[in-house]
């Protein structure tokens, strides 16, 4: 298969193995993942790092099948878990980039995943500090809720008073 390049997926296979030879370089599934990719047409860009474990490599994977804008979750510092909940919330059409963060624990991810599913922007600075437990940003974003809740009922109390 000639791709648009004109460069066939064993010259870019080879080009992207050999940046990495020897120990540090790529085991057999990782290179057989790479060639699985390039064959299916996908940017192997993102799943070319040997530092990578196979199960990012495939959360990396499935995001590149939906065409989603893996780069936002492709690091080697996310944990697996971190890239599916990141990957998940982009799937769902959330802007994740503000919470994609190395300084954020996979409990402070899914605290501002749970935010932004409400409603509630999370990018709000007073949202963000690496010293902000999950527990604390849950604990804001029900404040929030409750708040916006308050809010609806008194403006609908105000409506049917003033009719």
């Amino acid at each position: 298969m000639k791709l648009s390049n004109n460069l066939t997926i064993d010259n870019i296979y080879d080009s992207i193995v050999s940046r990495h030879p020897g120990i540090w370089g790529y085991d057999y599934e990782q290179k057989a993942f790479i060639r699985r990719v390039l064959e299916e047409g996908l940017d192997a860009k993102y799943i070319a790092n040997p530092r990578l474990s196979q199960e990012q490599m495939i959360c990396i994977y499935q995001g590149l099948k939906k065409d989603l804008d893996v780069s936002v979750y492709a690091k080697v510092s996310f944990s697996t878990d971190q890239m599916y909940l990141l990957r998940k919330a982009l799937e769902e059409g959330y802007d994740v980039r503000p919470i994609a963060k190395v300084k954020f624990s996979y409990n402070q991810m899914k605290a501002f995943i749970r935010g932004l599913m409400l409603g509630i922007d999370v990018s709000k600075s007073e949202y963000f500090g690496d010293w902000w437990t999950a527990k604390k940003i849950n604990e804001t974003i029900d404040f929030e809720v409750k708040y916006r809740e308050h809010k609806r009922l008194l403006k609908e109390i105000k409506r049917m008073t003033n009719v």
